[in-house]
């Protein structure tokens, strides 16, 4: 949609400039999946890690991602299945862009994880869905905080309380998009149709 073409452009433009730490508060019915995976191919990011403590939307991204024909390239990974680590390593080595899940559900394993994905020699995309929900805690978003490196690129996405997602994150940019937005290019459409 129109929307999520300048959403993306907006997002593109600012890591243009620098920018690192980004929110996009973007509403229901935006198709903030379909943006996400429009982010991982404009970016080029080689590893996109999307982090969620809502483990059910894995499972948008996965279906979203794999009914598209512009994201056929991408190789989606769950983090804990077996053998995730070798089909990342191997994707990073054909230089294949790889997007890997990671459940941010506290665990014995998680840092093992984290520790595994942020050492992965290539700047990364990190995009952090529903961020206002589990992953805004301290003991959530630290470990992610402290394992970025300085130019991996972070997107808190929600669909609400922006501010809530982004209470410990260095943000450098923020980008909203609202339900009357939706509408209005929505109603724009109908009259140029």
């Amino acid at each position: 949609s129109q929307n999520q073409y300048n959403a993306a452009e907006n997002v593109i433009a600012a890591v243009a400039e620098g920018k690192r730490t980004i929110v996009a508060e973007l509403c229901a019915r935006f198709g903030k999946t379909i943006w996400s995976g429009a982010m991982v191919c404009e970016t080029g990011a080689q590893l996109t890690i999307v982090a969620s403590y809502v483990l059910t939307s894995f499972a948008s991204f996965k279906k979203d991602l794999t009914s598209f024909e512009q994201f056929r390239n991408l190789l989606l990974v769950e983090a804990g299945d077996t053998g995730w680590e070798e089909k990342v390593n191997e994707s990073i080595n054909n230089r294949q862009q790889v997007v890997v899940f990671l459940s941010m559900c506290a665990g014995g394993r998680r840092q093992d994880k984290i520790d595994t994905l942020f050492s992965v020699p290539v700047n990364k995309l990190i995009i952090i869905d529903e961020a206002d929900f589990g992953v805004h805690q301290v003991k959530q978003s630290q470990p992610l905080i402290e394992a970025r490196k300085e130019d991996d690129v972070v997107i808190l996405m929600t669909g609400t309380n922006g501010d809530k997602a982004a209470s410990i994150w260095p943000v450098d940019h923020y980008l909203s998009v609202t339900y009357p937005e939706l509408l209005i290019e929505k109603h724009k459409d109908r009259l140029e149709s």
